[in-house]
């Protein structure tokens, strides 16, 4: 194909595990070699002339540790504008554990991200959130938000994301938490 032509794709896939670590960024690639988020610019070049159209229905969507069942994915492409128009399926081992994620990446001049997610219910594990001195136990964890952002590169996007959300545990203990001391280093805060 020839760069000026547009290239077009679309496809309808249907699989019964679909795993997407192996299509994952490795992590140095993230991170600069000084320390802190990438500066390198993005490039999305390659991606210019390509509109498009795809869905996915898997039985099982792997995403590191997440696995997602009943997955169904619509992905647009055109117009310097890739759209996750929705990604949505089960989450954990129960089907009161829904997510629904969709978002928008737009190079068309100044790279732009946005998204809502809606993820509910999700069994909490050990490493959820790592803080001293105490850890989880049990529970589920719900998290929902919308979040945009914009610029050049990684870094940029972490500097300037915003947004709001909400994150909520419902069943959980906190292992080894001294309440008192959070409250006199709170009170000692003000």
């Amino acid at each position: 194909f020839d760069q000026q032509n547009i290239k077009n794709l679309t496809a309808n896939l249907t699989s019964p595990s679909l795993d997407l670590n192996r299509f994952l960024v490795e992590n140095n690639a993230l991170y600069s070699q000084v320390g802190g988020f990438s500066k390198k610019a993005f490039d999305f070049s390659g991606w210019d002339n390509w509109e498009g159209n795809i869905t996915l229905n898997a039985a099982q969507l792997l995403f590191k540790d997440i696995n997602i069942r009943q997955a169904n994915v619509e992905v647009s492409l055109g117009d310097k504008v890739l759209t996750l128009v929705k990604l949505t399926g089960l989450t954990g081992t129960s089907d009161k554990s829904p997510i629904s994620i969709n978002g928008k990446l737009d190079w068309s001049s100044t790279p732009k991200l946005t998204s809502n997610f809606d993820i509910q219910n999700i069994p909490l594990r050990s490493d959820f959130m790592v803080l001293p001195d105490f850890s989880y136990g049990n529970g589920n964890v719900s998290v929902k938000g919308d979040i945009k952002t914009q610029g050049k590169s990684l870094s940029d996007f972490v500097s300037e994301l915003n947004g709001q959300g909400s994150l909520a545990i419902k069943g959980g203990q906190m292992i080894g938490v001294d309440i008192q001391q959070l409250a006199r280093n709170f009170m000692m805060g003000l």
